[in-house]
């Protein structure tokens, strides 16, 4: 895709990111109040089925304790090209 609009050397690699929460409920927060697309679906979902879906990430994320806090990877793909 880099090349057909003029970009030269184009690369692609994963970069690791990390989220830090002091709870396991923050996660699930971040994305119903602060992920547009997530949000909607989230809250087109009826009451009882949110609370499945809250309580299933909580306990994902209960996993990934350590020490007072929660630490999620959250790992991105970083792509890029040159304009000659």
């Amino acid at each position: 895709m880099f090349e057909d609009t003029g970009f030269v050397a184009p690369s692609t690699r994963v970069v690791e990111q990390f989220w830090r929460h002091k709870t396991p409920d923050h996660v699930f927060d971040a994305f119903n109040e602060g992920a547009v697309r997530a949000t909607a679906m989230l809250r087109a979902q009826p009451a009882e089925a949110r609370e499945k879906i809250r309580m299933a990430v909580k306990a994902e994320v209960e996993q990934l304790q350590s020490n007072s806090q929660f630490i999620v990877p959250v790992p991105a793909a970083l792509s890029s090209g040159r304009k000659p």
